[in-house]
């Protein structure tokens, strides 16, 4: 068979929002997509198309839709989805009947809206075993029934399988297969221009945070490759030219003593890279020798998850039951990696009920003491997370789950709160941080040089219509959901969506372009 996977397509590109902003570090290969490809018998011919660092014209498209007997779509989360739902769209209105599977984050906690927009198929947390037997079942015509840890759409109705359990050894887990995809293409801010690669040394976090999808998609379990089989794969990055790498563990740095015997190892073997990772405040302080051996393996730059100086509301997310890092501990944590030379981003999340306004500047300078960076982030409410289950029981939820769009708030009764948040950090972009490009560790100059251009370059490929967006989402005092629809919508028709495939070459779509599918799901409701 012939297997098309992606990432979303951007069609719809936004004026400095969540799905621009990520780009700000760089871009890294898709490698769960890669580790799909590897996964299939190798008869089958695999094709990957990475929307994030490659803007391909609806022609191009098109004629890689024509050829593939099936396609498999990733979404990480709510702030590409509306570019994955227009990809879906677009493939269905090429070619109807062509089998289509989602999977990443996003549709593990929305799979029956995906099925009700066009999704064939849904593979909810791992894929390693399912995606190749189903791939195996769809060429063969068997009942894709009889597969574990499927989710697909049958007589209007959303038949999921038993789950499947979770992999016992990642080592299990194959290897990427680089060989689809051009490493040149992608680049991370620290060091000169290179071919850059990213490593899944680990799966899941054992933290119980009650936003994140993250510990819920791996089951509250977090899982280690060993060190032989990563060593294994920086070995083979090393060997096709990889200078610079991403680690994707989410619960990176825990156990310490793991970590510290992979950058020894690293060290010893001359498998340097300039990297980046999220770093575990628990770990540093348990091991401060951590942030050391770190930076001798090429570390420059790691994200931090601090999320508040505000008791009340770390206590409120769970945060402290499973990483019970004291807050008065966070600026050794920072002082730790910064004595290191390491960049350490801040996560600071804003829009949750009980975040008292008047206090949000005042948390946010002690805040910006423990990082070199602010990364404000909304309180997101994420489908399938104990906030969503939480926050949907009590009826405080303002607008759809599926999409997010940055400045639209998911609880009206964090909006000041939220609002506050943003104007302080809007105030440090003109007042602050560009002097941080020319002081401090090189890592921090490398990074605000880096940043403060990507914004000039968005800035001057923006659209009309993203600025339009923009503006509606910063300064419209509408409820949230309206302001989320207006900013949806309009892409959502028929004929936005029928002029991208006729940009394609077809003279009409032959498949529907816009509403829902009816889905009966047993399980709970959705957002459609």
């Amino acid at each position: 068979m012939r297997v098309l996977l992606l990432t979303p397509q951007r069609f719809v590109r936004r004026f400095l929002a969540a799905n621009e902003l990520t780009k700000i570090g760089g871009d890294v290969p898709p490698v769960g997509l890669l580790v799909l490809a590897a996964a299939l018998d190798p008869r089958h011919q695999v094709t990957v198309l990475d929307g994030n660092v490659r803007t391909r014209s609806p022609r191009e498209l098109r004629q890689h839709i024509e050829k593939a007997d099936l396609v498999g779509i990733n979404c990480t989360s709510a702030a590409i989805a509306l570019n994955a739902e227009l990809t879906l769209r677009f493939i269905k209105g090429i070619r109807p009947d062509l089998p289509v599977v989602m999977g990443g984050h996003h549709p593990t906690g929305q799979y029956a809206g995906w099925l009700a927009r066009g999704a064939d198929y849904v593979i909810p947390n791992e894929a390693e075993r399912t995606f190749p037997e189903l791939v195996e079942a769809i060429e063969e015509r068997t009942d894709p029934a009889a597969i574990p840890g499927l989710i697909f759409y049958r007589d209007g109705a959303a038949v999921r399988t038993p789950a499947r359990p979770l992999l016992a050894c990642l080592d299990e887990s194959p290897a990427p297969r680089w060989d689809l995809v051009d490493l040149s293409d992608y680049n991370l801010f620290y060091g000169p221009r290179g071919a850059t690669g990213v490593v899944e040394e680990s799966r899941g976090c054992n933290g119980k945070c009650s936003f994140c999808m993250a510990s819920k998609m791996w089951s509250y379990t977090h899982r280690h490759k060993s060190v032989s089989r990563v060593l294994e794969e920086l070995a083979e990055l090393k060997r096709l030219g990889v200078t610079k790498l991403q680690f994707a563990g989410d619960g990176f740095g825990s156990p310490p003593a793991y970590y510290i015997e992979l950058f020894q190892e690293m060290v010893r073997r001359d498998l340097r890279f300039s990297w980046s990772a999220f770093m575990r405040t628990d770990a540093v302080l348990e091991r401060p020798e951590l942030a050391e051996w770190a930076a001798r393996s090429g570390c420059c730059m790691v994200a931090v998850g601090y999320e508040s100086p505000d008791p009340a509301l770390i206590d409120a997310w769970k945060k402290s039951e499973k990483i019970p890092t004291p807050i008065e501990k966070y600026d050794q944590v920072y002082k730790t990696l910064d004595r290191a030379g390491i960049f350490v981003a801040g996560f600071y999340i804003s829009g949750h009920p009980g975040e008292d306004p008047a206090r949000v500047s005042a948390n946010l300078d002690l805040h910006s003491r423990w990082c070199d960076i602010t990364l404000i982030n909304e309180l997101r409410v994420i489908k399938g997370t104990p906030d969503y289950h939480a926050y949907k029981k009590a009826g405080r939820i303002s607008k759809s789950t599926f999409y997010h769009d940055p400045r639209i708030v998911f609880l009206e009764e964090g909006r000041a709160a939220a609002d506050a948040a943003r104007n302080k950090f809007n105030g440090w972009m003109l007042t602050r941080y560009p002097f941080r490009m020319f002081s401090g560790k090189a890592t921090r100059r490398a990074f605000f040089r880096h940043m403060y251009g990507f914004l000039i370059r968005e800035s001057l490929r923006t659209t009309l219509a993203a600025v339009k967006d923009f503006l509606l989402m910063s300064f419209s005092k509408a409820p949230s959901a309206e302001i989320q629809g207006a900013v949806i919508n309009k892409y959502l028709t028929e004929a936005f969506i029928g002029g991208l495939v006729r940009r394609s070459g077809l003279a009409a779509p032959r498949g529907p372009l816009s509403g829902l599918r009816p889905v009966i799901d047993q399980a709970e409701g959705h957002d459609h």
